[in-house]
């Protein structure tokens, strides 16, 4: 008994100094936290920087924003681009209008119409490595081959993954910033589903900056050279983006075009060889 109440004091300080530990913690937990600086205020630059797919941000659309390049026009507002679908509302060439050399307009209502054309009837890893021969086999039988200049080519999944990649040359058109610039024209057509001649020439058609429609600088380089990979009758998304730069936004453009149209020449060719070996 007497031993039992030598520990008494000592059991009741022990107890006495946790009652008070958990007392102190529990006031340090429910003091509020000081907010923390964010850069996600609605104004800010960096907030116009992310976007969720084919939405823009609040502060990108707007009507009354200042145009810094292109044509000024009263009837080019934002209301000639749909956000939705990332395509530009363009206005019918007129007889007046006609010239040797198309307009922005054109040349966008031309690329948008290749997209739809160009389609594949599937796609595999060796569709997309002789894909890549053949580009880079027609970049080395171009004049600015001859002229010395070199290239980069790059076809990816719309995930990222990488199908081919090839440099042609040396030096700075083959160089890390050439891989970069590269990469931002895929994240265009990753984008907008669009090739990146479209979006450059449709954007200069309506009189609109990049980043206007969502597609800031550097992230996103809108010259010419990406396009997208459609699989027929698909109307989700494409699969793909092939792309080529040199620093020619429409030869890199043409390039793909003719590849393209080549190999679905062949492609036709080979199947018309197959039914009729079938029908002997």
């Amino acid at each position: 008994m007497s031993a039992a109440l030598t520990y008494l004091p000592v059991s009741l300080a022990l107890l006495s100094i946790s009652l008070s530990t958990s007392y102190l913690f529990s006031l340090s937990r429910s003091q509020p936290q000081q907010p923390q600086p964010s850069n996600d205020n609605p104004g800010s630059a960096s907030t116009q920087a992310r976007f969720t797919p084919y939405r823009p941000a609040p502060s990108i659309v707007d009507d009354t924003a200042s145009v810094t390049s292109g044509p000024k026009s009263p009837s080019s507002t934002l209301s000639d681009f749909d956000f939705e679908t990332f395509t530009f509302r363009l206005p019918l060439p007129t007889s007046s209008s006609k010239s040797s050399m198309p307009s922005e307009g054109e040349l966008a209502a031309d690329a948008l119409n290749e997209e739809s054309i160009l389609r594949f009837p599937s796609f595999k890893m060796e569709d997309a490595v002789t894909l890549g021969m053949n580009l880079r086999k027609r970049f080395r039988a171009s004049m600015r081959h001859a002229k010395g200049k070199g290239c980069v080519i790059s076809i990816q999944t719309m995930q990222g993954a990488t199908m081919f990649a090839c440099a042609v040359g040396e030096g700075s058109d083959v160089s890390l910033d050439s891989w970069w610039h590269i990469e931002g024209m895929i994240k265009v057509v990753r984008r907008t589903g669009h090739s990146t001649f479209y979006i450059e020439k449709g954007a200069a058609a309506i009189g609109k900056p990049a980043e206007q429609l969502g597609l800031p600088f550097p992230e996103y380089r809108l010259d010419g050279g990406a396009f997208p990979i459609w699989l027929q009758n698909s109307s989700v998304g494409p699969i793909g983006i092939i792309a080529i730069y040199s620093g020619s936004s429409v030869e890199d453009h043409h390039l793909i075009i003719s590849t393209l149209r080549s190999y679905f020449s062949k492609m036709s060719a080979s199947d018309r060889g197959s039914v009729a070996a079938t029908d002997r």
